[in-house]
């Protein structure tokens, strides 16, 4: 049966004769458009599941951003971890072949204890309100939010990552005494890098607590689209698949990394 719609113009209405979605308006049209897509309503008949929150271009381009946000958290707190783990592990080396070494290191091992001891949540909290907002009362710049979080997990698994490699270098240090630490660093990494790769997986995970500080990462995107009335159970079981299959992905490549840093350590 064909309609004519109120507003003019011909739309194909449904056998029973009643007004397409695109003739409705007002609240109606509100209500067609928020039950979603003909399979979403039968597969919400059937299931109870409600997927119509998902075919929403607006939820959509939420999600996708929110993937990507934490994907490009995700690489800049693993790349941050690595680089400061392998920096102050060769500066504890290289501090420890001096004649003040003990002295020298101490404060350098303490900083590395407070950063790995701390939640990083509270370093989320201390670093964006408190040194932030110093920061803004004398320059005038705050930091943004996704820097922030860069910065913490990045020192938050560094820390972590600098004990590993200070005692990997350590032994390989005895093991051939006259070598520059520099030399024996991917060595080192090849001998804890089961160890590191642990880290770096953690890190990735703890990469949801950025929407804590209004990091508009995937966690962030769903708790929004939860906000505007959407079923629970589906958001929740695409947010535990989303993390698993990305989580799944990190460690497989870092896994075929370990053939790169072997034959580094083997050319050293």
């Amino acid at each position: 049966m064909v309609h004519r719609c109120p507003q003019g113009g011909e739309e194909q209405g449904d056998p029973a004769g009643s007004w397409p979605p695109a003739c409705l308006g007002g609240e109606a049209a509100r209500s067609a458009a928020a039950a979603g897509p003909a399979w979403a309503q039968r597969l919400r008949a059937a299931t109870g599941l409600d997927l119509a929150p998902l075919v929403d271009p607006l939820n959509q381009a939420r999600l996708w951003r929110g993937a990507a946000l934490t994907l490009a958290l995700s690489l800049a707190a693993i790349v941050g971890a690595l680089a400061i783990g392998v920096t102050l592990a060769w500066l504890d080396s290289v501090i420890a072949l001096s004649p003040l070494g003990r002295a020298i290191g101490l404060p350098l091992r303490g900083l590395v204890a407070v950063a790995r001891m701390t939640p990083p949540i509270l370093q989320l909290y201390i670093l964006l309100f408190g040194l932030g907002g110093l920061l803004a009362a004398n320059t005038g710049w705050t930091p943004g939010s996704f820097l922030v979080a860069a910065v913490v997990l990045s020192v938050y698994a560094g820390a972590t990552n600098a004990v590993l490699l200070r005692t990997a270098l350590a032994r390989l240090r005895r093991e051939h005494r006259g070598t520059a630490p520099l030399w024996l660093i991917p060595a080192a990494i090849d001998r804890c890098y089961d160890g590191l790769e642990a880290t770096l997986v953690n890190i990735v995970k703890a990469v949801a607590l950025a929407s804590t500080i209004g990091v508009p990462e995937i966690v962030s995107a769903v708790n929004a689209i939860l906000a505007e009335g959407a079923d629970a159970a589906p958001m929740m079981n695409l947010l535990l698949v989303f993390y698993f299959l990305f989580d799944l992905a990190v460690l497989l490549a870092l896994r075929a990394g370990r053939s790169a840093v072997r034959r580094l350590a083997w050319m050293a």
